[in-house]
């Protein structure tokens, strides 16, 4: 699907229609979506991996700056503002709370765009939301352990497909310091609450250790 969107994951109602008009063979669901999306399959098994939060952040930047024109001088620009253009504060608990709403299909898309990036509301409410859902993920993993999650996935006969390296030439210009980064841990509070409650359930989370 993907190389039908010019190597972007395709719109939540693309998936939608794909994923329903091939339920009974669709074996493996990946991409940027939020959690919610997993309703869509039948007894799925739901696979996250969560990355430290700063670091994360700057990744999206860089990627910015690689793939949709973004240049350095405008994100530290931004930054001074406490703004990060096209980069979502505290995704990783947007992507794990709340709900997009499949039973309205006819605007999944603006749904699913306003729940990522549109206001978080409740602050408080959307973290225990998150939190909640860490119970609820079959296989957590946290990118700085990655060798063991391709263990993990190996046993269900999965594979992580190998991930684009940004041109350093041109995302290596970003040079940010110590000031610059305790702003973007500043602003994703959310997120570094919720990776640290990941990182203390990492351990026992995953079905494949049980029993």
């Amino acid at each position: 699907m993907m190389a039908r969107s010019g190597g972007h994951y395709p719109d939540i109602a693309l998936v939608m229609e794909n994923v329903v008009r091939q339920r009974s063979s669709v074996r493996l669901l990946r991409g940027h979506y939020h959690l919610s999306v997993r309703k869509l399959l039948t007894n799925p098994i739901t696979i996250a991996v969560l990355r430290e939060p700063v670091s994360r952040v700057i990744s999206n930047l860089k990627h910015n700056i690689q793939y949709n024109g973004h240049t350095a001088e405008a994100i530290l620009e931004d930054l001074s503002k406490g703004i990060t253009r096209g980069v979502a504060t505290n995704a990783m608990t947007r992507y794990l709370s709340g709900d997009v709403g499949l039973m309205h299909p006819s605007n999944i898309n603006q749904l699913h765009h306003h729940l990522l990036y549109g206001p978080i509301g409740n602050e408080q409410a959307r973290l225990k939301s998150a939190i909640a859902a860490l119970e609820t993920i079959d296989v957590l993993g946290l990118a700085e352990n990655l060798d063991e999650i391709s263990l993990k996935l190996a046993k269900l006969g999965l594979s992580i497909p190998p991930t684009r390296r940004a041109n350093v030439s041109k995302s290596g210009l970003l040079k940010l310091n110590d000031n610059h980064k305790e702003r973007i841990r500043e602003m994703n509070l959310l997120d570094v609450a919720l990776y640290e409650e990941a990182k203390k359930r990492y351990a026992n989370t995953s079905i494949l250790d049980r029993g």
